[in-house]
C-alpha cells in the first residue's frame, strides 16, 4: 500500500511541476502579444524623465553629429529612429521634415537609421530626406532601446527625455511635442503600426 502513496504523490507533483510549466509558458506568451502593441511598444526604452544618453555619429555629408551639438538649450530635439526597409519610416519621413519645418523654432529633428553608413546614405539620396540623419553604427539605438521602428525621443532643451513612442504620421510627432509642452499625454489618435526590427 505504501507503494501505491509513493507513486501517486510522485505522479502528484509531475503534475503540479508540469502545470507550473505552462503557466509560465502562457505568462510569456501573453507577455509577448503585449510587447507586440502600441502600447508595449511604447514602454520600451529610455524613460520620460531620464537624461538623453550622448552619442556621436556621422551625417549624410560626412559632418560628426552629437547628441551635445544638438541641444541648442533654447529648442527639443527629436530623435527618430527608423529603417531603410520600414514602410512606415517612408510614410512618416516626408511628414517630419515638414513638421520641423513648421516647428523651426520648437524643434529640430535627427533621423537615426538602423543601418549601415552606406546603406543610410543610400536611403537618404533615394527618398531625397533633407533631415540630418546618421547610421546606427554606434549602436545608438540600442542604447536608447529603441527595439521598433518608427520610434520617436523628444529630448527637452535641459537634455531630458520629454516623450517618446510610437510615431506613424505627423499627428503622432504633434501629440509628443504636446505632451512635451504641456507635461500631460493626448490620446491615441489612431492605430499605429508596429515595424519590429530583428
Amino acid at each position: 500500500m505504501e507503494g501505491i502513496w509513493l507513486i501517486s504523490y510522485i505522479v502528484l507533483w509531475v503534475v503540479v511541476l508540469a502545470l507550473a510549466f505552462l503557466v509560465v509558458l502562457l505568462y510569456r506568451q501573453l507577455g509577448q502579444q503585449y510587447l507586440g502593441t502600441a502600447a508595449g511598444v511604447s514602454r520600451d526604452g529610455l524613460a520620460v524623465g531620464n537624461k538623453a544618453l550622448d552619442f556621436t555619429g556621422y551625417d549624410q555629408f560626412g559632418q560628426q553629429v552629437t547628441l551635445r551639438q544638438w541641444l541648442d538649450g533654447k529648442r527639443y530635439l527629436m530623435l527618430v529612429f527608423g529603417a531603410p526597409t520600414c514602410a512606415p519610416c517612408r510614410q512618416l519621413l516626408p511628414q517630419a521634415t515638414q513638421f520641423e519645418q513648421d516647428h523651426a523654432d520648437k524643434v529640430r529633428i535627427l533621423w537615426i537609421n538602423r543601418a549601415t553608413d552606406e546603406e543610410s546614405k543610400n536611403y537618404v539620396q533615394e527618398t531625397g530626406s533633407t533631415l540630418t540623419t546618421i547610421a546606427n553604427e554606434g549602436g545608438i539605438m540600442e542604447r536608447y532601446k529603441a527595439r521598433v521602428t518608427p520610434f520617436v525621443f523628444l529630448i527637452g532643451p535641459d537634455g531630458m527625455v520629454k516623450a517618446k513612442g510610437l510615431a506613424n504620421n505627423r499627428t503622432n510627432l504633434e501629440a509628443y511635442l504636446q505632451q512635451a509642452e504641456t507635461g500631460q499625454v493626448p490620446p491615441p489618435s489612431q492605430p499605429i503600426e508596429v515595424q519590429v526590427n530583428q
